[in-house]
């Protein structure tokens, strides 16, 4: 399961595991939602390349499934909601997270269909059937009534627009028919008279001849190509000689029988012409067109008829294409991108898979290491340097005080005993300062033993304004978002360790509402034997029974982060020794209890314990091991 944090505009990735392709209802998706978030209709969106799934959460709404279509791939996730109640839009997003799902080894049945993720308004029709029902056979609501108390904004009529979905694409081109079957040819027409040549001297006039020529030529200069030899033209006068047309350049008929004869035969002419122009064609290469035959022609329409029927498919390839070309780079050292193969490609791919999987452990790392570089130093006695503690310096100061008011009463009881000694009338009457100056001695030679003893304690604990500095990466908290160190889950619970309470733990109710479990763990260890007890010191709005731990430390070595895992599944296990302890109702002081560990066996543990914010919400101000003599 992966777990989320929504909060302001941001997703937080609080629990994650590796995705796999071809899971169906599998992956679940658990939210939790901040502040302004709970009031929302939220909707979960996932999209890959050109695809967007839509998963309806609702208001209470907390869980969904990963879609089942996404394949193997970077896919990006955000959470969008509209507040329902508002008289104005309002609309929350956030910014998306990146998820990479990996190929998995499956390998399955072709037949058995994915089913589809409903779109967004399918799955809004649903919960409106749902609720149209009624509740005690009342009537539901109207479909318009549920989609606006489900972030919609407009009319009826812009509502039943929205329903519809988008255009589908346009669809293929059908094949062209058949060829038809060519006709029979028709008879041949019989042969014409053969025509007499007249005497061309007779006529001086042109005019037949321009007749003529206009007759023959006017066909074929609306139809005829230009070509440098006119074999088709000469075909046609073939059957003049050469002084017959140089006749006819200088015919000039007068007898008007004569021009009709000449009209009638450039009529024939004409006529006989037509046939060659509907064949004559323009183009400068004439030779290559004239050599293509009818096999060629017919593969030809094979071909175009094969391209129409691929229409669909070449503008599709041609639309990848463009989306591949718009996402070209330019690079200085292209010759260096173009030569990455496959191979390496799918391996960047992992590296950047892996980069994501480990981004919250190298963020838990660095939380870790920023302390200790803030706090660090060089010394050739670094680990004598590091164990000495501002409470260590508060005693060693009172040891100081303490030792020079002992000497200073020492020298008092020296100089009264001179005094004595010189008046032994004196030594009855004085004997009762004597002895009280002597029990002032005894008592300060008491508090200076108690707290050498008092060294040996092990603070898990103390409230105070170095609280977070001191502990903020030893302990950490379980809660429903998660494992979160006490800086973390102060950032994200501010009443939790605050200066208000003067950085106590306390578990309020004011961040987390009523009845929120949280465990607490302390990450490093603590040596337990027969004669420690542990101290507590704690505020609570009610006695209840409480739960506390002490878990057997791991032989291995961990960061805060995996210990803190560590503690709690131990406890789930039953792996863990309970201390009998009891919340006791002290709302207004603070409470001191000492828990005797005469019944653990030796050994070295970690602490633990569960907080309600029930009536108890208890506050936390100190935690100690001690040897109790």
């Amino acid at each position: 399961m992966w777990k989320f944090l929504v909060k302001n505009q941001s997703i937080e990735i609080l629990e994650r595991e590796v995705l796999a392709d071809h899971q169906i209802q599998y992956v679940q998706f658990k939210f939790t939602f901040d502040g302004d978030w709970k009031k929302f209709h939220k909707v979960v969106q996932f999209s890959q390349c050109d695809e967007v799934y839509s998963l309806v959460l609702g208001f209470d709404g907390t869980t969904c499934y990963l879609p089942a279509e996404l394949h193997v791939g970077a896919v990006k996730m955000s959470v969008f909601g509209y507040d329902a109640e508002s008289d104005t839009t309002i609309r929350a997003t956030t910014v998306p997270v990146t998820l990479n799902i990996r190929e998995s080894g499956f390998v399955g049945d072709d037949d058995t269909p994915i089913p589809p993720t409903p779109d967004l308004y399918t799955q809004l029709l649903k919960k409106i059937s749902e609720i149209q029902a009624g509740i005690d056979g009342k009537d539901g609501l109207s479909a318009y009534e549920i989609a606006k108390e489900n972030g919609f904004v407009g009319t009826v009529t812009e509502w039943l627009e929205s329903l519809k979905g988008a255009d589908g694409l346009p669809g293929k081109d059908g094949v062209d028919g058949k060829n038809g079957i060519d006709g029979k040819d028709g008879r041949d027409g019989r042969d014409g008279v053969d025509g007499v040549t007249p005497d061309m001297s007779e006529y001086p006039t042109t005019s037949a001849v321009e007749l003529i020529i206009q007759k023959v030529t006017n066909p074929l200069s609306l139809k005829s190509h230009e070509h440098e030899n006119k074999t088709i033209l000469d075909a046609i006068t073939a059957s003049y000689t050469l002084e017959e047309q140089q006749k006819l350049a200088d015919f000039q008929p007068s007898d008007y029988a004569t021009k009709q004869a000449l009209a009638d035969e450039a009529l024939s002419i004409r006529e006989s012409m037509i046939p060659l122009t509907r064949e004559l064609h323009s183009h400068e290469n004439m030779a290559v067109l004239d050599s293509i035959t009818a096999e060629q022609v017919a593969m030809f329409g094979d071909l175009q008829q094969f391209q129409d029927s691929t229409k669909y498919e070449i503008q599709t390839i041609n639309e990848e294409l463009f989306t591949l070309n718009s996402q070209r780079h330019t690079h200085e050292n292209k010759e260096i991108l173009d030569s990455l193969t496959a191979e390496q490609v799918a391996l960047l791919a992992g590296l950047q898979q892996f980069e994501d999987s480990t981004k919250y452990d190298i963020q838990t790392l660095q939380e870790s290491v920023s302390p200790v570089i803030s706090q660090a130093h060089w010394h050739h006695n670094l680990t004598t340097l590091n164990s000495i503690t501002a409470a260590k310096l508060t005693e060693w100061d009172s040891i100081t005080n303490l030792k020079t008011r002992v000497n200073v009463i020492s020298t008092e009881l020296t100089v009264f005993k001179g005094k004595c000694d010189n008046n032994s009338a004196g030594i009855v009457s004085n004997e009762k300062n004597i002895a009280n100056l002597l029990q002032t001695v005894e008592s300060l030679q008491a508090q200076i033993d108690n707290l050498h003893s008092a060294d040996t304690a092990v603070t898990l604990f103390h409230s105070g304004t170095d609280a977070l500095s001191t502990y903020g990466e030893k302990i950490y908290t379980f809660y429903n978002d998660g494992y979160r160190s006490l800086n973390g889950f102060s950032e994200s619970y501010p009443n939790f360790c605050s200066a208000d309470n003067d950085y106590a733990l306390f578990y309020n109710q004011s961040d987390f509402n009523w009845g929120a479990i949280i465990y607490t763990m302390c990450t490093d260890s603590v040596r337990i034997t027969p004669t420690k007890s542990l101290l507590i010191s704690y505020r609570s709005g009610a006695s209840d029974t409480a739960e506390m731990w002490l878990v057997p430390k791991s032989s291995q070595t961990m960061q805060p982060s995996e210990t803190a895992r560590f503690i709690y599944e131990e406890i789930q296990k039953g792996n863990a020794v309970t201390v009998p302890f009891n919340w006791l109702q002290s709302a207004d002081n603070y409470t001191s209890v000492l828990l005797p560990c005469e019944n653990i066996a030796s050994g070295d543990y970690y602490l633990a314990w569960k907080a309600v914010t029930d009536n108890t919400h208890p506050y936390i101000r100190n935690i100690k091991v001690l040897e109790v003599s």
